[in-house]
């Protein structure tokens, strides 16, 4: 790495400079002070490591490839104390000149920070308190990644003033609360669900961005279902149809993409959700409220006396709305809804464990989708590689052993992955496995018949999506149960 003097600096962007913390670059080691032939030039203090951490964080801010010169612990605290002061507002490229109320900056930091979110498709934003200062974080296509760090007292006016927006108690710091926001923004509504935690450094704030009225949030899951399936989903008038995965694989926009395919004008669509994600215009939709006793079990049951075709609950969760869920489906009602399994099948266990009789899980279960969400390669980006041995053998790669793998760009933030696909398998219960599903089979045996029949596994799904280039080994392995 080259050595440079101070003397040897002619010049420092100082609108580079700015876009970084002071105490940040005091913690680190590191003062970006100019771009040349389009790269970041970043001084690093002599025997300190450009570790991957703040490789990653520079490259974020600054969106550009780095190159980094050594210098002398005097060399870089003379540069910092020099051009970074502590910071009391955003950079000017981050502040919205419209806002209405200039003079308070802490509105200018919380606006931009949404739109910031929103622009990359975020789901969340963690507020989380350090010592000295506090970090923000998205998460974009199911990963955290770091987006920018505040002065602790500044960082503290946000998440109080987030509070109150959010309608929650702020001067009780020492217990756990949840938060609503309804913001605008050019148009795109999207609503904001506040948590907040008392930690050991302060009270950390985690806000859900849920995207109301955006179509293409759930016809992205539409156009990874075939014609013919949803062909056969609507010639469906009763029964069950379940959307299994853990937390993060889209099951609730799945559910919507359904919802979507069945509303019309002779059909009566009633939903119970936790809460409610996306308005869709013709279809009722209720939210479920613990705290007033409306829960599933209970909205459910009352649901029941509003004449309704179809029915979504948000989740079966426990044994009463389960019993409730069934007893509407085998009465004439289409239910849809989500439960938390590990694949397709082991829904059939899950509904036998809530006490349900395997007769009527067999007479009430039509269909079944298990997915996962899981991130796409960059296609600006992506490398090939040769397949090892393993992989080949894995992958049963015959003629063709080139796979993809992550390298990373400015636009893909560096991250080597861009947007999400879905990963699913889809449980059709024909009349053979539903007898078997009612003679209470083994539930491995019930899937090697459905196998047999036709049924594509995650896995083997997702060994497509590996040999085409779109997803990496790596992801398919850490999301996909290995059957």
């Amino acid at each position: 790495m080259e050595f440079i003097e101070d003397k040897e600096i002619s010049k420092v962007d100082e609108e580079i400079v700015k876009c970084l913390q002071k105490d940040f670059a005091l913690k680190h080691r590191v003062f970006p002070f100019a771009v040349s032939d389009g790269k970041l030039l970043v001084l690093l203090e002599y025997g300190k490591e450009d570790t991957e951490t703040v490789k990653g964080i520079l490259k974020y801010i600054y969106k550009r490839e780095l190159i980094f010169k050594n210098c002398s612990r005097e060399t870089l605290s003379s540069l910092i104390n020099k051009y970074m002061e502590e910071p009391q507002e955003l950079p000017t490229k981050y502040i919205n000149t419209n806002l209405s109320d200039k003079q308070n900056p802490v509105d200018a930091y919380i606006v931009n920070t949404i739109q910031e979110a929103m622009k990359i498709g975020a789901s969340d934003i963690h507020f989380e308190p350090q010592e000295a200062y506090g970090i923000i974080r998205f998460r974009v296509d199911g990963v955290l990644q770091w987006y920018y760090q505040y002065p602790i007292s500044i960082f503290t006016s946000i998440i109080i003033k987030l509070k109150l927006l959010g309608g929650m108690d702020i001067s009780n710091t020492k217990n756990p609360q949840d938060g609503r926001i309804n913001w605008d923004f050019n148009d795109k509504k999207i609503d904001m669900r506040l948590s907040s935690m008392p930690t050991t450094k302060g009270e950390k704030l985690v806000v859900r961005i849920l995207y109301k009225n955006d179509r293409n949030v759930f016809s992205r899951i539409e156009e990874s279902f075939s014609k013919e399936f949803y062909e056969k989903l609507e010639n469906k008038n009763s029964g069950i149809i379940l959307v299994t995965g853990p937390t993060g694989s889209g099951k609730s926009t799945t559910l919507y993409s359904l919802i979507s395919r069945y509303s019309k004008e002779s059909c009566n669509i009633i939903t119970l959700e936790d809460p409610v994600e996306y308005e869709i215009s013709s279809i009722t939709q209720i939210n479920v409220n613990s705290k007033a006793g409306l829960t599933f079990a209970t909205g459910l049951r009352a649901v029941l006396r509003q004449d309704p075709d179809i029915i979504m609950v948000g989740e079966i969760r426990d044994e009463e709305t389960a019993q409730m869920a069934t007893r509407a489906s085998i009465t004439g009602h289409l239910v849809l809804s989500t439960i938390h399994t590990v694949n397709a099948v082991t829904s059939i266990s899950r509904l036998r464990d809530m006490g349900i009789p395997s007769y009527l899980v067999g007479d009430s279960l039509t269909t079944v989708i298990s997915q996962r969400l899981i991130r796409k390669l960059c296609p600006f980006c992506k490398i090939s590689y040769t397949a090892s041995s393993e992989e080949t053998f894995f992958f049963s790669l015959k003629d063709n052993n080139i796979l993809a793998a992550p390298k990373g760009c400015s636009k893909c933030s560096y991250t080597g992955y861009r947007g999400r696909v879905l990963v699913y398998e889809i449980l059709e219960v024909t009349e053979e496995i539903r007898d078997m599903i009612s003679k209470d089979k083994d539930i491995e045996y019930i899937k090697s018949k459905a196998i047999d029949k036709g049924m594509v596994t995650m896995l083997e799904y997702g060994k497509n999506l590996v040999r085409s280039g779109t997803i990496s080994t790596k992801e398919l392995i850490k999301h996909v149960p290995m059957d």
